[in-house]
């Protein structure tokens, strides 16, 4: 099994958090550092990982302000807006000078209001971290270090994501730090 490309923390930093370096246990971390990843996105609404997003849709609000998916924004390359509100009219390159990004914070600031409709905005940009935080990789090892307590305490021989889902909503839900670091992150965008 290999790690996701989009994977919060490596497998040798997981192996020297859980303090082991044979590797015996290497396909079940990986397996764990996946599914850790996976979690945290779905729960903060984001990838973290810097990724290139091509044709990525919005719908407009009608406001003079977009919230990008994902952030921080290293490059935004282009904002096209679709002729009709339903997204089914032909694209049109917006001049840049028409707009700003705020790269923190993944806001679109555009000098005239965003044409509210369905999916009728194709922006494509670059955004993420080349560096994961800190303190996002330690929740991602510490979820990784509780599935192994218990899988040790259940005595499993083998691994289901479902059965692993209840696993990390109950860790999240007993651990304020956890929720704490990770609602800091979290995207409230839909």
């Amino acid at each position: 099994m290999n790690l996701v490309s989009y994977a919060l923390v490596t497998l040798d930093d997981t192996k020297s958090f859980l303090g082991y370096t044979n590797n015996s246990k290497d396909e079940t971390t990986k397996l764990f550092i996946n599914m850790a990843t996976d979690f945290i996105e779905e729960y903060c609404n984001r990838r973290f990982k810097m990724t290139t997003y091509t044709d990525d849709k919005y719908d407009g609000t009608g406001e003079k302000n977009l919230l990008l998916k994902n952030y921080p924004v290293d490059t935004l390359t282009a904002i096209a807006e679709n002729t009709q509100s339903d997204g089914n009219g032909s694209w049109v390159i917006l001049d840049s000078d028409n707009y700003n990004v705020e790269v923190k914070t993944g806001i679109i600031e555009k000098k005239c209001s965003f044409n509210r409709g369905f999916q009728n905005y194709q922006i494509d940009y670059k955004a993420g971290f080349d560096d994961i935080p800190y303190d996002i990789q330690f929740a991602c090892m510490s979820f990784v270090e509780n599935l192994f307590r218990q899988r040790n305490a259940q005595g499993l021989e083998s691994e289901s994501l479902g059965d692993h889902r209840v696993v990390f909503l109950k860790a999240f839900q007993e651990n304020d730090q956890y929720k704490k670091v990770l609602d800091k992150y979290k995207n409230i965008n839909v």
